[in-house]
């Protein structure tokens, strides 16, 4: 995927460049969602080549990839470039969803009453979990509404069915209300939607 020839350079000096590099990938003063893939591609490469050689290099790059996520306050405009970097960073499994909730939870971060609490939460409603286990999505439910909070569950299933029945119609786009929610969802429960509609696909493609 991507290519491994970049200058050599020290451990501590990677940390700080993969920092930089993440906010040149969602910075608004640059244009381009290539920059998200660019990004991505970067990271694996320095976590690779210059954080192997650290006890744990996993927990060392998900440190400072957590690091970026605490320290940075996104402008408005930013968010959904984070969003979608950090979609891409789990679904290389280069950063931990799983690790990031637990680290919300050691230190209370939800339950805080100003920006930093409000831009996490914002991170947990949005970062999919790519064939995440039943564990994970779980846990993400609980940390974002509690044990008595009924997640939109029910709501998310009425897209699904809606959209199995745009996909084995001939209606237009333009005139599906189920896609429209589903743009308007979640990039989490797009992921996952996106997830079941492809197994569901495969079986349409299998019977025709």
């Amino acid at each position: 995927l991507c290519s491994n020839d970049i200058i050599k350079f020290s451990q501590d000096f990677a940390a700080e460049l993969i920092l930089l590099v993440l906010e040149w990938g969602i910075t608004r003063f640059r244009e381009g969602i290539f920059r998200i893939y660019v990004a991505v591609c970067f990271i694996y490469n320095i976590s690779s080549q210059y954080l192997k050689e650290v006890e744990d290099d996993n927990e060392t790059l998900q440190n400072i990839l957590v690091q970026f996520l605490d320290v940075y306050s996104p402008q408005e405009e930013e968010l959904n470039q984070i969003i979608r970097l950090y979609g891409e960073l789990i679904r290389f499994n280069l950063f931990n969803h799983n690790s990031y909730v637990r680290f919300l939870i050691a230190r209370n971060v939800l339950s805080q009453q100003n920006e930093r609490g409000q831009k996490h939460r914002k991170y947990l409603e949005e970062f999919p979990i790519p064939g995440g286990s039943k564990y994970e999505h779980n846990q993400r439910r609980v940390s974002l509404y509690g044990l008595q909070k009924i997640d939109d569950v029910k709501q998310t299933l009425e897209v699904v069915e809606g959209l199995k029945q745009f996909l084995s119609s001939n209606q237009s786009e333009q005139n599906s209300e189920e896609l429209s929610v589903f743009k308007s969802k979640s990039l989490y429960y797009r992921a996952m939607i996106s997830e079941w509609l492809s197994v569901y696909s495969k079986g349409l493609f299998q019977e025709a």
